[in-house]
């Protein structure tokens, strides 16, 4: 089975668990479990949202959008076209019901496919990867191809290596047959250098980089 089948299927198997980290009115066990082990996907929901800037009017690609929930958000704050591409049928179920509840589905549209093989018809002023590039052995190839469908802001997250918690995980994805990498500082840089990418910031949060790259 290839890497990108692998992918496909453990998140098909695990897209309302998944989802269920950004959901509300959770019991006091879930909030702590969520406090030590998943603090990092929240700070960087927002963290995303806070270096993305000015929205309003904005055309935003999500890839890997997963269930969603940060297509509505950009949609919630303005954004003018929201596209999210994912190759889980499952979790793309989850995004339209949620742009239907959040009254949003006339900004967002989410496309059952894979990213790299896609032929966007238009480029994007934000593009976000966020919990994506880490289940593929050749990031370099996806950040490309985000780099030539993007005109202004590329945000991705890539996790910490050498933390408690990644080994954890990295324990926890070899048994469900997932794939994951885990980065350095100094590796992302190599990786941002061999794309010609030279304007960034790389935010260290928990377990995640947050990476900022401008190309304006």
């Amino acid at each position: 089975m290839n890497e990108v089948k692998k992918i496909e299927e453990y998140f098909q198997k695990t897209a309302e668990d998944f989802d269920s980290i950004y959901s509300e009115g959770k019991n006091i066990w879930r909030r702590f479990i969520d406090f030590i082990f998943r603090r990092s996907m929240h700070e960087r929901f927002e963290l995303t949202f806070q270096e993305c800037g000015y929205i309003q009017g904005k055309s935003v690609l999500d890839i890997g959008s997963g269930s969603g929930r940060y297509s509505i958000e950009f949609a919630k704050r303005g954004a003018k076209s929201v596209v999210g591409i994912d190759f889980s049928e499952n979790m793309l179920k989850l995004a339209g019901n949620l742009a239907e509840r959040s009254k949003v589905s006339q900004i967002c549209r989410f496309i059952k496919a894979d990213f790299l093989s896609y032929n966007f018809q238009d480029n994007f002023d934000i593009c976000i990867a966020i919990g994506v590039l880490e289940y593929f052995s050749n990031s370099g190839i996806y950040l490309e191809k985000i780099k030539s469908v993007a005109n202004g802001k590329i945000i991705i997250s890539l996790p910490v290596l050498w933390t408690f918690r990644s080994l954890l995980r990295k324990i926890r994805l070899t048994l469900k047959a997932c794939p994951v990498y885990f980065y350095t500082k100094k590796k992302i840089k190599e990786l941002l250098r061999s794309k010609h990418l030279e304007n960034y910031k790389i935010i260290r949060l928990d377990r995640d980089y947050l990476v900022v790259i401008s190309l304006q």
